[in-house]
């Protein structure tokens, strides 16, 4: 748990110990969720922000997060507790902070190179993007072959988005090494090389 900025022990902040007490709360209990709430979200927003302008602006948590957490007024009471163990999981993921982010990043990194795969700082953010997209439409390849593809991807000086958007994703993986053979010109149709 993240030192300093929690009130309460880190088991407080489970969704069923805030239903506890909330079920039992009086007025000043409820007056101490809600501050505690309000005093949260803003450095959960100061945490995104700080994402959104940093390297980590497309990463999972950047972009399931932004404008998430809503202002206290627009809840209800029977909200809160929810709302509340969800901010302090958040809070205490380390993935909230760029330094988390960096952190996974160069774990990342290191664990693909000792698999003998040439992720870096430089391919990171693209790999990340070709694997998320891979999750969304459930194609199961292997690392190499991300790799593969990024790397042809980045020698034909192709955008990854190219690829990314393409809706012959599953056939550009099976063959990666055609992205060598597709000429670089402007307005080039890399989908043409696919079936």
């Amino acid at each position: 748990m993240t030192k300093g900025i929690f009130s309460w022990s880190a088991d407080t902040y489970k969704i069923q110990a805030l239903e506890s007490i909330a079920g039992s709360a009086n007025k000043d209990d409820w007056a101490a969720i809600k501050a505690e709430y309000t005093r949260l979200r803003d450095i959960a927003h100061k945490r995104i922000q700080r994402l959104g302008k940093s390297q980590f602006n497309d990463s999972q948590t950047y972009l399931n997060r932004k404008g998430d957490f809503p202002k206290l007024r627009d809840l209800r009471q029977s909200q809160i507790p929810t709302a509340l163990a969800d901010l302090a999981k958040f809070l205490m993921a380390k993935s909230s902070t760029v330094s988390g982010q960096r952190a996974q990043m160069q774990k990342t990194i290191k664990n693909w190179q000792e698999h003998g795969l040439n992720l870096n700082e430089s391919n990171y953010k693209d790999v990340m993007k070709l694997m998320r997209e891979m999750r969304i439409r459930k194609l199961l390849y292997g690392s190499d072959k991300v790799m593969s593809v990024v790397q042809n991807v980045q020698a034909k000086g192709f955008d990854i988005n190219q690829i990314i958007n393409s809706p012959k994703l599953a056939s550009i993986l099976k063959a990666p090494s055609k992205i060598k053979k597709i000429p670089k010109k402007k307005g080039a149709d890399i989908d043409s090389y696919f079936k």
